[in-house]
């Protein structure tokens, strides 16, 4: 069964989980992984082979309407030199929660004449993300 992404919830965490106010759209975290080749010279499938390798979390985009106040908090997190705690909640029975370490690699404010002022941002993951069921996390993990 499918789930609308309306009324998901970013959050990060300075002393307890504060929510990030007028998220308008959000992409990720997109995960990776690499393949190392290890094909045998005599091979006689005429296939490479592969071994998985490392994970990559990826990074985690979304969008806020500008407010001075949030704007303010997302600088001083892209200014700090250690990743931060944010947590994606979504709106499923289950209360499933993705807690993740990350740091802010682009921190946007393009202005339109005609349209919204918006604050594009990434955050580059560091570590394996969390999934959580319940309501949100009390303290990152």
């Amino acid at each position: 069964m499918g789930l609308g992404g309306f009324s998901t919830q970013i959050r990060r965490y300075d002393g307890s989980w504060m929510e990030v106010v007028g998220v308008r759209e959000a992409d990720g975290p997109g995960m990776t992984r690499d393949a190392i080749e290890d094909t045998l010279l005599n091979a006689t499938a005429g296939y490479k082979t592969f071994l998985p390798g490392l994970r990559d979390a990826g990074s985690f985009s979304f969008t806020i309407a500008f407010d001075r106040d949030e704007y303010e908090e997302m600088k001083a997190d892209f200014d700090t030199d250690t990743a931060c705690n944010y947590e994606i909640v979504l709106p499923d029975t289950d209360n499933t929660t993705i807690e993740l370490e990350a740091f802010i690699t682009e921190l946007g404010l393009p202005i339109d004449r005609e349209g919204l002022i918006e604050c594009p941002m990434t955050l580059k993951i560091t570590g394996n993300p969390t999934i959580n069921s319940g309501s949100a996390s009390a303290t990152p993990a």
